[in-house]
């Protein structure tokens, strides 16, 4: 199933959203929704906002960082998940804005996120700067830049 109970530290009970293992015949449908949600919300703000409502929406997220490669992926993030993280990030209320015992929240990682995913488009669109610029350099090589 999608769902499941489990008993955190306070021997309280949680709810956890997940993908189902790989044995389960429901995998690839479970994976299939979630990845329709991350690119309708690429193009539709209403659907990255039911994304980030609900009793469960910071399990929700989670689930869709899952489905696209996990927290510490280094490739580049799905225009529909960084809509779907902003849009969290930025309709945070002040219970969400405090951390648990633990540590940092569930907004934090998303903002630490959204930052790493601008740091790596900022890299890019400079290297890719630089590349057109010694290609220029290299065909007219009696032109100096400024």
């Amino acid at each position: 199933s999608i769902g499941h109970s489990t008993t955190n530290e306070n021997d309280e009970q949680t709810k956890s959203i997940y993908l189902p293992d790989a044995t389960s015949p429901y995998r690839e449908c479970c994976f299939r929704a979630a990845g329709a949600l991350i690119n309708i919300s690429e193009k539709c703000r209403e659907c990255a906002q039911l994304c980030c409502h609900g009793q469960y929406l910071d399990q929700m997220i989670e689930l869709l960082i899952d489905v696209w490669g996990g927290r510490d992926k280094v490739r580049p993030i799905h225009a529909g998940l960084v809509a779907i993280l902003r849009y969290r990030v930025e309709n945070v209320s002040i219970d969400d804005r405090l951390s648990d015992i633990r540590g940092t929240t569930a907004v934090e990682v998303y903002f630490d996120i959204l930052n790493r995913e601008e740091k790596r488009k900022t890299d890019a669109q400079r290297k890719e700067e630089f590349r057109k610029l010694r290609k220029r350099d290299k065909k007219n090589p009696d032109q100096t830049t400024s």
